[in-house]
């Protein structure tokens, strides 16, 4: 369920992380009901009301090491031949309005981590922020190909085509809701334009791409969070491979991640924030059928990964919806259903994840929050954009 009323969500930038959580944007979305920014800002308040005891972490503290630190709102992962990929969604850029924003920019960028060595190799990508750079969206997820080792990149949307606010960038408007690839940044689909034509939900245009799996160079799979579809992307182009149903109580699931995983299918996990603590999924996906819950049980799910022995891992934004506390959450499940919490007092509004082919954890941590951390005091003085390792 969606209303039409559009927020002004870059007044409050912690309210803007709905726009990475793929619930709303500023020029098509709107919020639904028990909606994504006011979830986020009802948090941002009580957080700010209540405090908090959450801290950043620096290098190794029982079995959690930092192997990435001072990003910019990092976001989705992939590993690929022992190296790190971060997408980082950046620090927005100059303010439309110097008071309320937006504030867009080509800040947004993808970092690689090898052998203890950090470096940005894609600059220049679209990115908007509040004022202070925190709760950036930009692009949200990187995938390297695993066939043809191309990388790929997912940016977010502003609104369909004819609807972006005057005064943007020719560059940004060039990256808007489009599935990137390399460093020359080069256009491979255009993922808002298919939700802006095709509606697949039939809940009204509102499109947020949030994540992508890239099988080969020509093979790719994309999640558009906000119109609630996962995307086939082939040779450029775009075909509806599902729609995800409404929760129960009929809110929208919201599909922020898509992994494929050891049988061949697809699974995709979601926030669904909507239907409070335990009512977000892991969709099973089969080409030619409908979806089906593979887990169920889980909260605020920003993304999902499967480990070398078929577990699958969760990385929840919040443990309780409703409360004043920052505290995410790993969960892993074994494939037996056997569940276990990981990183538990160390992971604090988390993003993206990967496992390694030893099982170890990697884990955007304070997900919305630039190199510089926040003045804000929301966020504890020394909270920023990290990723951590959980498992030695």
């Amino acid at each position: 369920m969606r209303s039409t009323t559009l927020r002004r969500w870059w007044l409050a930038p912690v309210a803007a992380t709905a726009l990475l959580l793929g619930l709303t944007n500023p020029a098509t979305g709107g919020s639904g009901q028990a909606t994504g920014s006011s979830f986020i800002a009802t948090k941002a308040r009580a957080l700010q009301a209540a405090g908090s005891a959450a801290t950043s972490r620096s290098g190794h503290h029982g079995g959690v090491t930092v192997v990435a630190d001072r990003l910019n709102n990092p976001r989705g992962l992939d590993l690929r031949h022992g190296s790190l990929y971060v997408a980082e969604a950046g620090t927005g850029g100059p303010c439309l309005d110097p008071e309320e924003g937006p504030c867009v920019g080509l800040t947004s960028s993808i970092t690689k981590v090898s052998h203890g060595r950090q470096r940005r190799i894609v600059r220049g990508l679209l990115s908007t922020a509040g004022p202070d750079g925190t709760g950036a969206v930009g692009v949200d997820d990187v995938s390297i190909a695993r066939r043809g080792g191309g990388l790929f990149m997912i940016a977010t949307a502003l609104g369909c085509q004819d609807q972006l606010p005057p005064g943007l960038p020719p560059e940004v408007v060039r990256q808007n809701g489009k599935l990137l690839r390399g460093q020359a940044k080069r256009v491979v689909a255009d993922i808002t334009a298919f939700e802006c034509a095709n509606d697949p939900d039939r809940q009204g245009v509102e499109s947020n791409p949030y994540s992508v799996y890239a099988a080969s160079n020509r093979h790719q799979v994309v999640t558009d969070a906000a119109g609630d579809s996962v995307l086939r992307v082939r040779d450029g182009r775009v075909s509806l491979l599902a729609v995800i149903p409404p929760s129960e109580n009929g809110t929208d699931q919201v599909p922020t991640s898509v992994t494929r995983g050891p049988d061949g299918a697809w699974y995709v996990g979601t926030l669904a924030e909507g239907a409070g603590n335990g009512g977000a999924n892991v969709w099973r996906i089969v080409p030619g059928h409908a979806p089906e819950v593979y887990v169920e049980g889980l909260t605020a799910v920003v993304d999902i990964a499967f480990g070398p022995d078929g577990s699958l891992y969760a990385s929840e934004f919040v443990t309780d919806v409703a409360s004043a506390e920052p505290t995410g959450a790993v969960v892993r499940v074994r494939p037996n259903g056997r569940r276990t919490v990981l990183g538990e007092g160390s992971v604090f509004l988390p993003g993206g994840i990967a496992v390694d082919r030893h099982g170890r954890v990697y884990v955007a941590n304070w997900s919305i929050l630039p190199a510089t951390g926040s003045a804000d005091p929301v966020f504890p003085a020394d909270a920023r954009g990290q990723v951590l390792r959980l498992g030695g």
